[in-house]
């Protein structure tokens, strides 16, 4: 299943009672990178290195524009290739599509009532596909019946438990428990004219919201710009060339950790322990002062500004990261705009097993049987669901021949 990645639409808390605990896992994070690099020659490889298998993709179908999609927070797909999509604070319902992209129906509307929504921040297909949806407006889990629009039942998170409800749950597939993300945002006390920082906490809860494990991982969140003036801050997440986290759960409940500008992924077992890591190549691109120029024009006046004021020298080292249902992980390495993006394909034990490339304008999101689940963007941003078939092809095949059948 597709997880957020925490984008800003999502609230952020106040600043949690983490203490020293916070600073000493943070610092783990960072320099995660640093350990195990030299056992890992093979997946730290340069962008050079000598070339894997290839995997084509051809495309096999598009979202229907009448599924008037706005955004796509979190999607997932049952055993017929049924796609779920849920589109955060934006749409208060959730889409499914067949497979040849057609609108199915849509699961809830706006309202509090049963099957009713103020925002869908996951979307999950469960055994016999059930639907698992969290609403973080509402704290509360909704679990449709396999195929159907009734709503089996509804556990409301905060009802028994003084634990806050999370940004993005999840549930875990061999234990009764949630994995629950909160994103916190926070200005240091001492120094109220220092930059905003983003922190994702990552905690295990039981179904009913109380807590079982504390602090199971911490992240830096992304990267944020921070406006002020007398009486007035204002602060916009996602900025050009920032960084964010990434977490990703896969089977046998693995956790799949990342921060776009670390070169370490960490996976954790269904305990919260670090069972192993992926190291990326370290090679992140130069900002030229043309995409500066470019990105800065986007921004709103006040923004850019701050965006100038200390403008990045690198681009992250990867968008971001899916992980199939065979447990490899499929990482999109950054590529300047225009250039397709290649996709690289790594084991559980950091092997480099092959690469696919794809347009830059597609954000690959979801790999499940041999299919790749992608959203387009157009010129206003409106996203459209991509699937592709992916073939593998062997070293010898590596020209030009993955990237003609994509679009």
């Amino acid at each position: 299943m597709q997880m957020s990645t925490l984008p800003g639409w999502l609230s952020a808390g106040p600043r949690t009672r983490l203490g020293r605990l916070r600073a000493a896992l943070l610092a783990v994070v960072l320099l995660s990178s640093a350990c195990g690099a030299g056992d890992r020659a093979e997946a730290g490889a340069g962008r050079d290195a000598a070339p894997r298998p290839l995997y084509a993709a051809r495309e096999l179908a598009r979202s229907a524009p009448e599924a008037s999609l706005t955004a796509v927070a979190t999607l997932d797909v049952d055993s017929r290739g049924r796609v779920y999509i849920g589109e955060g604070f934006l749409q208060a319902h959730i889409t499914v599509l067949a497979e040849d992209g057609a609108v199915l129906r849509r699961l809830g509307r706006r309202g509090e009532g049963p099957g009713e929504f103020q925002a869908v921040a996951a979307v999950q297909v469960l055994p016999g596909d059930s639907l698992f949806a969290y609403d973080p407006a509402l704290g509360r889990i909704t679990v449709f019946a396999p195929d159907a629009a009734e709503v089996a039942y509804t556990v409301n998170l905060t009802a028994a438990s003084s634990v806050p409800a999370p940004d993005v749950a999840y549930r875990l597939a061999r234990q009764h428990a949630l994995l629950a993300l909160y994103r916190r945002s926070f200005t240091p006390r001492d120094d109220p004219h220092a930059d905003t920082r983003v922190e994702v906490l990552l905690r295990l809860l039981t179904l009913s919201g109380t807590l079982l494990a504390d602090s199971l991982a911490l992240l830096p969140g992304e990267d944020v710009l921070v406006f002020r003036r007398p009486g007035f801050v204002s602060v916009k997440s996602d900025p050009p060339f920032g960084r964010k986290a990434i977490v990703r759960l896969g089977p046998e409940d693995r956790i799949f950790l990342g921060y776009t500008g670390s070169p370490s992924i960490r996976i954790l077992d269904r305990r919260g322990t670090t069972a192993g890591e992926i190291v990326l190549p370290a090679d992140s691109l130069p900002v030229t002062p043309q995409e500066l120029d470019s990105a800065a024009a986007t921004l709103a006046e006040n923004f850019r500004a701050v965006f100038l004021r200390s403008p990045p020298k690198r681009w992250p080292l990867y968008r971001t990261l899916v992980v199939d249902d065979r447990s490899r992980i499929w990482i999109g390495l950054a590529a300047r705009p225009g250039r397709p993006v290649e996709w690289r394909v790594y084991d559980l034990r950091g092997a480099w097993l092959g690469s696919v490339e794809l347009p830059d304008h597609i954000e690959l999101r979801l790999v499940r049987s041999g299919l790749a689940y992608g959203v387009a963007h157009d010129a206003l941003g409106v996203p459209t669901i991509v699937v592709y078939q992916l073939e593998e092809r062997p070293p010898t095949a590596r020209a030009s021949a993955a990237t003609r059948t994509v679009s």
